[in-house]
Order: C-alpha cells, then structure tokens, then sequence
C-alpha cells in the first residue's frame, strides 16, 4: 500500500515550495510576530520567551525518542495493518516518556527557574510540549502520505490560533511575557487534542503492544533521541551561555539575530521534508532509474538551497529597518555566521537520510556529539572573549564540522560515491 504511494513523487520543488509555506507558518511564528511583541516586550522578557521555547523543543526531542523517522522508513516497508500498531505503541512510549519527567522538574528545576528570568513556568512547558509533539507527529504523519495541503492546513491554523490568541491576550494585559506564555499554552492544547483524536479516529485501528517494535524502536530511537539532545546544544546552548556569562539583553539581541537567520533553517527543512519521504521510496526500490533520479535530486536540492540562502543574506539586512522596533537591531556579523551555519546544516540533511534509512543512528549520534562537545568548548573559550559574535562563530564551526564528518562517512561506506571520470554513481556495497 504504502510503497507505490511513495513513488508518485513529481516535483520535490513543487513540495519543497509548499513545505517553505507551511513552515514560515510553524518554525517562522517567532519572526512573525516580533513586530508586534517588540513594542510590548522588554529584551529581557524577549530573551525569556526565547528560553521557553528552546526547552519546549529539547523537551520535544525527549518525546521523541521512540523513533519518528522509524515510522517514516517503515511506512513504505510494511502493510497498513501493521504500522496502525506501530503508531499506537509509538504513542505508548510518548506516555511512559511523559511520566518519567515527574522527576525532571526535581533534578533540573532551580536551573530551568534561572534561564527563565526567576519564573516557574514547567507545568506551561509540559502542557505546551506535549501537544506540540502530537501535533507535529501527524504532520509528519501527512508529509509521509504526499499530502502537503494538509500540512499547510494544519500549520495556517497552528498559526491562527497562535497570533490570534497572542494579539488578544498581549494587547489587554500590562503582564505581556506571562500572557505570551498563556498563547502558547492554549493554541498548543487546541491543535494537540484534534490531532489525538485524528490519529484515533484514521490511523489507530489496532490496540495491541507489539514488543518486537518497541525494541527495534527504543533500539534505533534512543541513539536518535541524544542525536536530537546534541543538536538542541548545537543550537541552543549559545544562548544559554550567554545568558550566564552576560545578560539577558545580549541574549535578547543576540536572539534577534538568530531568529531572522532562521528563515535559511526554515528552508533547508522544508527542501528535506520534500525530499525525505521521496528518497526513502526511491532508496526502496534502488534499481538504476531510481539512482539516476537521486543524482539529480541531490544536486537540484544543493543549488536550490544555495540560491536561496545568498538571497536571504543580502535582503534581510535591507528590509529588517522597517520591519522591527528600533530598539531591535540586527548585528551583521553575528546574522552572516548564522546563516552560514544554517546552510551548513541543509546541506547535512540532505546527506544524513542515507544513514537513518541504512538505520545507522548511531553513528548519526555520534558526529552530533563530537560537534556538541566541539559547540560547547567553543562557546566557553569565545564568548567571554567576544560574547555574542563568539556564539555565533561557535554556532558555525560545529555545524560545518557536522557537515563535513557526514560527508566523511558517507563517501567511506560507499553510500554516495560519484566517479570524475566515468560518472559512476552508487549507494550501497
């Protein structure tokens, strides 16, 4: 059932386009909404917000565990019946992972409190994880199933309900941040249920604990679950240091920049959620027409992301004036090292859906680890020495090493090898 629906793929650029869409409505909600939140917000209370959504998204990757892109590669291996049961023990592990961060508020609370500007805002994290986890599994869900519309659907109302409910609790409210907070909560909570209640009704057609996928899961997950915990440090533990070693005012111009370099990030994720679910179909079948299209692919995806990322850099800058508050300013060397690790990181995707197809997550864990601890030496040699421009170049030197090991390992093991001279092109030993 599933594996010819993954070859009626016709335009990875035409989905890619309608990813570009859906996302700027998800991952570019922040940039969104800094015109309005910037005359209501101080940078610290900014520099907060930020903080809070980078826990809720570590605390994403912890649900996530269980192994999301095991799901995507199985959902062209196995019949209809059999992956309904995959998704209701993937919803299993989520609750015993949801349980055992009873403790989590014990062990890492006073740290969580001081990152938040001295406010106790976990059970908010919680309520706002949970549901972002839900709703995103079934966007992933959708992009597995060639139905992009749905996704865009589903993300123009994730961000209806964000600015709506934002705009009408900030604007009335003296406390803006906790207000924010409030926003998050609720427009979350609204599209958590309705995408439970759809997996219920379209996918869960089984109730049955299948424990040889919850080993294969935990097996192949865990390894994924650290990859994800050593990227959310790649990206994120910039900002947490900053906020130790300088104040939250840096943090706060430093996330400025940040979130504007985000739109190449939004991009490169959009080309690899087109890209993704194409490949692994292509890499199912792996005869000589479907190499002959990788090869293709792979190069239209690099020149894509390429071409877009040299217009973001150029035009940002320009338009940013006239967007924001003048309090909010970009810093140009900080914005152009982002960008180009970012990019850096786009490429890197597009390279590592060999290895999760080839189930290689360990491997995949260990090149984010060495580039983890590689972020997180930088940054404690360079930011006390050049504060957020250090961040920055810290940010970029472990996103290109990623990139580079991952080219390393690929052309070792024969997963992609083009030949200068005959054009020989091949996958697998």
């Amino acid at each position: 059932m599933f594996k010819n629906n993954a070859l009626k793929f016709k335009s990875i650029k035409f989905q890619a386009f309608l990813y570009v869409i859906s996302n700027t409505f998800s991952s570019a909600l922040p940039i969104l909404l800094l015109p309005f939140l910037s005359n209501r917000l101080n940078i610290e209370d900014y520099a907060v917000i930020t903080n809070f959504s980078l826990i809720v998204m570590l605390l994403n990757f912890y649900m996530a565990f269980q192994g999301n892109t095991l799901l995507n590669r199985e959902f062209f291996l196995v019949e209809k019946k059999t992956y309904s049961v995959y998704i209701y023990n993937v919803f299993v592990l989520t609750v015993v992972s949801l349980l055992i961060l009873i403790g989590f508020d014990l062990i890492f609370g006073s740290f969580l409190v001081s990152v938040l500007g001295g406010h106790n805002l976990f059970p908010q994290i919680i309520a706002v994880g949970l549901c972002v986890f839900v709703t995103n599994q079934l966007a992933l869900q959708k992009q597995m199933e060639k139905k992009p519309a749905f996704v865009l659907s589903l993300r123009f109302l994730q961000l209806c309900l964000e600015v709506g409910f934002t705009v009408l609790l900030v604007k009335k409210s003296p406390d803006a941040l906790f207000q924010r907070v409030n926003a998050m909560v609720i427009s979350s909570a609204v599209l958590g249920i309705f995408s439970l209640l759809y997996f219920y009704k379209n996918y869960i057609a089984r109730i049955a604990i299948d424990k040889v996928f919850i080993k294969d899961a935990l097996a192949f997950g865990i390894p994924i679950f650290f990859n994800n915990l050593f990227g959310w440090v790649m990206t994120s533990s910039s900002r947490l240091f900053l906020s130790k070693i300088s104040n939250l005012k840096e943090v706060g111009q430093y996330s400025f920049s940040f979130q504007l370099a985000l739109a190449i990030s939004l991009i490169g994720n959009s080309i690899n959620q087109a890209w993704m679910p194409w490949l692994f179909g292509k890499l199912a079948i792996n005869d000589e027409a479907s190499v002959k299209s990788i090869r293709k692919g792979i190069i239209s995806c690099y020149l894509l992301i390429s071409a877009l990322v040299v217009f973001l850099i150029l035009i940002v800058p320009l338009i940013s004036p006239y967007m924001f508050n003048s309090k909010y300013k970009i810093n140009l060397p900080v914005y152009l090292f982002i960008c180009s690790a970012f990019a850096s990181n786009a490429f890197y995707r597009i390279l590592i859906n060999f290895l999760f197809f080839h189930k290689k997550t360990k491997i995949i864990s260990s090149i984010t680890f060495i580039c983890a601890f590689a972020n997180i030496g930088l940054n404690m040699l360079l930011i006390p020495v050049w504060s957020s421009f250090g961040a920055a170049v810290a940010t970029f030197a472990s996103f290109f090493l990623g990139l580079l090991l991952v080219i390393i390992y690929v052309i070792k093991e024969d997963y992609l090898r083009v030949g200068f001279g005959n054009k020989s092109f091949s996958f697998q030993k």
